[in-house]
Parts: structure tokens; C-alpha cells; sequence
């Protein structure tokens, strides 16, 4: 098979790998009753194939329970069963090339409909001003530390916006803008990045908030205070004048210091995929009663033991707690173990990614880069492996710079990165 038709064939699977998430969580939802989905003609392309498998997926990914598929032959000896599964022999290879041709026109009808766009991915989270202090030689408690202290803009949900922006995506923040001079500077940053702002709420006299953190002589954080008061006023309200916005998303980020109700509203309305950074383990609670409905969820191991009630001591119980995560209803896990690396599972998938040698001098943004990688890598069709090498990677270039985000960080870094030592 030529080179060219390999590229286009994997652009179009990875495609129909977005499309099918779309079709399983509207099923989900009950949006498909008594809908059917009908996949048009397409004329024929010139693409050598002869893997049955493609057929055999591409069919998978238009079946839903409860929806009626409209599946027409094209060429003779292309047998559906009932059940959603292809048979082919080896006179069909002209059946498979018609099927995918006729996907791939279905998901670009789609998308003229605005039923799935996949243009942007929606950020639904906190931002705020970062103050952060780090001591030159190792932390004396209840004493004066000399060190360096700088002030700059974070949030996890801006943060991972940032990231996300400086990996190519398009990307749109929904989160609560205060009316003091620190909302101007948000403003400022986010339209040189190319972050939309348009949908976000403004609250008038609101304070922005504000996150106090202290990191040891290592660059690793001791102890954090977080004052994100306004993030209250992201209300169901508000998330559902913002929905048709939302479900236009190829993918809605968000983190917990959206509120409870908030949250829940977002997981039983939005058909987006919803991909969920706990935060830390106070907030990680809120998460609890939406698992059923998280697509990607990045946790660390804290946060992994309360959603999952396992304690984590050993290779045994970190296959443990990820079994739980999965068994709750998550499709992917992506345990996030720090300077151990990533354990990535998904069904009956495992995959263990080491961490990426990094010269660390700032740890507070490793995870934040590595939850925007991931949603880069869903987007461009990776493979859970892949994507756990590509957010190692991300992660490590994350520390090496001196602010939370690295301006370093770029397509290019990750990808050269992941490829050198992420085996």
C-alpha cells in the first residue's frame, strides 16, 4: 500500500474513533430514541486495503443500542449480520473500500449539520492569579525562608487552556471573570494565546482568585492555599445557556472547582466527551457520582484511592484502584505517579509509561501539560499508548521551566521528546 493512502486511511479512522465516542454518549443520554442514522453513498476511492479489521470497526462505530442503522452493500459479498459484525472473505476488499469511503462521508455530513464539528475544545474550569514562593535550601517550618517569590496567571482550567493552546488547539474557557484589575491581565494573556474568552461569565465586583503555593529547594510543592470563591457562580444556570456551545465541542474539559451541581449538570447533559482533572483530593469527591459519565480521567494516586476506595500500596492495588475506576463506569485512566510515570488502561488494555528524563525546576504544572496532551492526543486519533508517551513527555517539559507553564511546550517538543525516551 502506497504511503499516501496508509496517512489518509489513518486520518479517517482516527476520525471515526471521535465520531463513535459522540454516537455512545448521545446513546447514553437517551438523545438517539427511535433515531436512525444513515450512512450516504460515496463514490469510490482509489485505497488498497485488504485488512478486514477496518470494515469490521468501522461498522462498530456507527451501532448503538436502540438506533437503526441503514447499511447498504455496494459491492456484492458484503454480509451484515444483525449484531453489528462483518464477515468478509477475500473477494470483499471492494466492500471495504466502499465502507470507508461511506463513513467518511457520513462523519463530514454530520458535521455540516453542526452535530459534530470538532473544532475546538471547551475548557470549563477555574482561573486565577498564581503566587508562588520557592526556598532556596531545604524548608524550616514556622520560620522566614529566604527564596524567590513571582507572581503569574494559573488556574487548572486556564492552565490546561494555555497548554492546550500551545499545542494547536483551538480552545474556548468557560470559567468566571471577576471585575478587579487582575480580570484585565486574564483578558490581556488569553487573547494573545488565541483563548477565547467570549463564553465566559463575567460577575461584576467579583474577586479573582488567587492561589498561594510553596515549593521546597527541589521545586516540588510543600503546601498550597487557593481562594476560588467565585467559581460558585458557575451555576447549572449557566452551563446549560451554554450547552448548545458545549455539545458543539469535539471534546469539554473540566476540572473540580466547578461546583458540585455544576458538574453533575454537565455529565448528564453534555455529549461531548467529557474529560475530568480532579484537581487535588479535596475536590476530587465531586467526581464520585459522575464517573459513569467521565471519558478521560487523569488522577494521582490520592485521587485515585478516593474515587476508587482502593488503597494504593502496591503494583497489585494500583491495578486494583484502576480496575474500580474502570468498573465505575471511566473509559480511560491515565494514574499519573509523579516521577514513576503514568499507568494508562482502558477495557482490558494496560500500559505502563515510564517518566521522561526532565532537569526539574518547577513541578506545579506537570499535570495540567499532561491533561492538555491528552486531549490533543484524542484529537489527533493516538492510540493509549501512544497518548500516555506523548503526556509523559509533555509533563516532563512541563518542570523545565521556571512558571507553571513552559512556552517551550510545543507540538514539536512532544513529539521529539516522546520519541527519544518514552520506549
Amino acid at each position: 500500500m502506497e504511503q499516501r493512502a496508509i496517512e489518509k486511511l489513518n486520518v479517517s479512522a482516527a476520525k471515526l474513533l471521535l465520531f463513535r465516542d459522540r454516537v455512545e454518549i448521545a446513546h447514553s443520554k437517551g438523545l438517539l430514541a427511535n433515531r436512525t442514522v444513515s450512512i450516504p453513498f460515496a463514490q469510490l476511492q482509489s485505497i488498497e486495503y485488504h485488512e478486514k479489521n477496518l470494515l469490521e470497526n468501522a461498522y462498530l462505530l456507527f451501532r448503538a443500542d436502540g438506533m437503526q442503522e441503514i447499511i447498504h452493500s455496494v459491492m456484492s459479498g458484503h454480509r451484515a449480520a444483525d449484531k453489528g459484525r462483518v464477515d468478509l472473505g477475500k473477494r470483499e476488499t471492494e466492500a471495504a473500500k466502499s465502507f470507508c469511503a461511506t463513513a467518511q462521508a457520513a462523519l463530514e455530513q454530520f458535521r455540516e449539520r453542526g452535530s459534530f464539528n470538532g473544532k475546538y475544545v471547551a475548557v470549563c474550569g477555574g482561573v486565577n492569579m498564581d503566587i508562588g514562593g520557592r526556598s532556596f535550601a531545604p524548608l524550616i517550618a514556622k520560620d522566614s525562608n529566604p527564596g524567590r517569590v513571582e507572581q503569574s496567571l494559573g488556574g487548572v482550567g486556564r492552565n490546561i487552556a494555555h497548554n492546550m493552546s500551545l499545542l494547536g488547539v483551538s480552545v474556548s474557557l468557560l470559567t468566571a471573570l471577576g471585575g478587579d484589575d487582575c480580570t484585565a491581565q486574564i483578558e490581556r494573556s488569553c487573547e494573545e494565546l488565541g483563548i477565547d474568552l467570549s463564553h465566559a461569565l463575567r460577575v461584576p465586583g467579583g474577586r479573582t482568585p488567587t492561589y498561594v503555593f510553596l515549593s521546597d529547594e527541589n521545586g516540588d510543592m510543600v503546601l498550597a492555599v487557593a481562594d476560588m470563591e467565585i467559581c460558585e457562580e458557575l451555576t447549572p444556570s449557566y452551563f446549560a445557556q451554554q450547552l448548545e456551545f458545549l455539545n458543539g465541542a469535539a471534546l469539554v474539559v473540566v476540572d473540580t472547582n466547578l461546583p458540585r451541581s455544576s458538574l453533575l449538570y454537565l455529565a448528564e447533559h453534555c455529549t461531548a466527551p467529557l474529560f475530568a482533572d480532579p484537581v487535588s483530593v479535596a475536590k476530587a469527591e465531586k467526581l464520585r457520582p459522575i464517573l459513569k459519565d467521565i471519558h478521560t480521567l487523569k488522577p494521582n494516586r490520592l485521587e485515585a484511592e478516593l474515587l476508587s476506595g482502593v488503597r494504593i500500596c502496591d503494583e497489585a492495588s494500583l491495578d486494583a484502584a484502576v480496575d474500580a475506576l474502570l468498573a465505575r463506569g471511566v473509559r480511560r485512566v491515565f494514574l499519573s505517579l509523579g516521577e514513576k510515570g503514568i499507568l494508562a488502561a482502558q477495557g482490558d488494555e494496560r500500559y505502563w509509561q515510564e517518566s521522561c528524563p526532565a532537569q526539574m525546576k518547577n513541578a506545579t504544572g506537570a499535570g495540567d501539560a499532561l491533561m492538555a496532551s491528552l486531549a490533543w492526543s484524542y484529537l489527533e486519533g493516538r492510540t493509549l499508548r501512544e497518548s500516555a508517551a506523548l503526556g509523559a513527555a509533555a509533563a516532563s517539559l512541563a518542570v523545565e521551566g521556571e512558571k507553571t507553564i513552559n512556552p517551550e511546550l510545543s507540538t514539536s517538543a512532544v513529539l521529539s521528546r516522546a520519541a527519544a525516551f518514552c520506549k
